[in-house]
């Protein structure tokens, strides 16, 4: 009977671990705030993790068991004939999707901000791997029991493309009847209208000076490093000026996540100037896409793991949204001009940007590679090329992958 109670506490905790890193982020994760999600004292979740990095490390295995478990059970469904509507990965991709985005909310957040703070470690990559490892097997054993002719790349394109529409859509909060059009490209996320703040370094020079170690502290440490004392010693100043400029640490770190924000968008949006509309074919587009890739995947890892940390947070961090919602409609924007200008979908616009978020994200936190970066213009090509349909109303949505 003690044994059982233990089991269900320590899994009370794990529940409460998840909603907190969902809700407030890994910045928000400490004993105290984990007790009181889970309903559990502060003692009990210090017996059964004595650091964060033990209740993050326990979370982590169960989140790839219970996805892993998830992909199982819709195998056997679809293999037993009770997964109406599902016949092809393009409706795996959307299940899993409205799933992640709505039922599991919670869960799939953690999982975001789990795999990119993983990135920041040899550890952490070394799980990533395993997790792609796991997910990319399941997957094709998914493809192989629908038997739509699916092969390796579509594979991996079908995986890259849900981690990069949880990326993107997580922000914006959507209904699950929302997501079918969404992903046929029938309907837009529409640009969010609230005004969105600028915390460039036009202000005072000290200012400028402080933000520019916060964004330092942000990149190379993450969010949950960014502090008063940190931001400090970074600049060389005393611990008290970071404190004259910004009135508190939120404050500080939402205009060093803006301004990272707005640096890596201009980065994204230079790198697609340099085609000319109109003088490239859909092949030539997927060279220019998958150069942008590998350089953001082997120039820039650390900018993009804290870039999208900010997108991840503005989930539930209202300030950040507009921002988002203005970035994602430009780039929206820009990914149909270009589809339509090589005589591709532009519909296709969502899908072929989530495949570049997704492969960029398991690039950064499972570490680059050749293989990657040699596969990707193929992959690009495909995605650009392809014609996609609206996925069913979720008649399976029950299933929790």
């Amino acid at each position: 009977m003690v044994q059982k109670r233990a089991v269900e506490t320590r899994q009370k905790i794990i529940a409460g671990l998840v909603r907190v890193i969902g809700q407030a982020g890994l910045p928000g994760v400490t004993h105290r705030a984990v007790a009181q999600a889970a309903g559990v004292s502060l003692a009990a979740t210090t017996r059964h993790f004595d650091t964060k990095d033990a209740m993050l490390a326990e979370v982590s295995g169960q989140v790839l068991a219970g996805y892993l478990a998830g992909l199982d059970r819709l195998r056997a469904r679809i293999q037993g004939g009770q997964a109406p509507g599902i016949a092809r990965l393009d409706d795996v991709v959307a299940l899993v999707t409205r799933n992640a985005l709505v039922r599991e909310r919670d869960l799939s957040l953690a999982w975001c901000e789990l795999i990119l703070h993983g990135g920041r470690s040899a550890q952490g990559r070394a799980l990533a791997r395993r997790w792609f490892d796991g997910i990319d097997g399941h997957w094709r054993t998914i493809a192989a029991t629908l038997g739509d002719g699916s092969d390796e790349a579509d594979v991996t394109i079908a995986v890259d493309t849900a981690v990069g529409l949880l990326f993107l859509l997580h922000p914006f909060r959507l209904r699950a009847d929302q997501i079918g059009p969404l992903l046929a490209g029938q309907t837009a996320v529409a640009a969010d209208p609230g005004n969105v703040a600028s915390h460039d370094a036009a202000g005072a020079t000290g200012r400028a000076h402080v933000l520019e170690a916060a964004i330092g502290v942000l990149v190379d440490q993450g969010p949950q490093a960014v502090s008063y004392r940190a931001v400090a010693e970074r600049a060389g100043l005393s611990r008290s000026a970071p404190g004259y400029y910004f009135g508190a640490v939120d404050a500080m770190l939402e205009a060093a996540q803006t301004a990272l924000f707005v640096r890596a968008k201009d980065r994204y949006r230079d790198g697609f100037r340099a085609y000319e509309r109109g003088r490239l074919d859909a092949g030539q587009l997927a060279d220019l896409t998958s150069a942008i890739f590998g350089r953001e995947a082997l120039q820039y890892p650390q900018e993009n793991l804290a870039f999208y940390s900010v997108w991840v947070r503005a989930a539930v961090q209202g300030s950040l949204r507009p921002a988002i919602g203005a970035a994602l409609h430009d780039q929206q924007k820009a990914w149909r001009q270009a589809l339509s200008s090589v005589g591709a979908p532009p519909a296709n616009a969502l899908r072929v940007q989530a495949l570049f978020v997704g492969k960029l994200v398991r690039a950064m936190t499972a570490g680059a590679d050749l293989s990657q970066t040699a596969g990707a213009r193929e992959q690009f090509l495909r995605a650009t090329q392809k014609r996609y349909s609206c996925a069913n109303d979720g008649a399976v949505l029950g299933l929790r992958p």
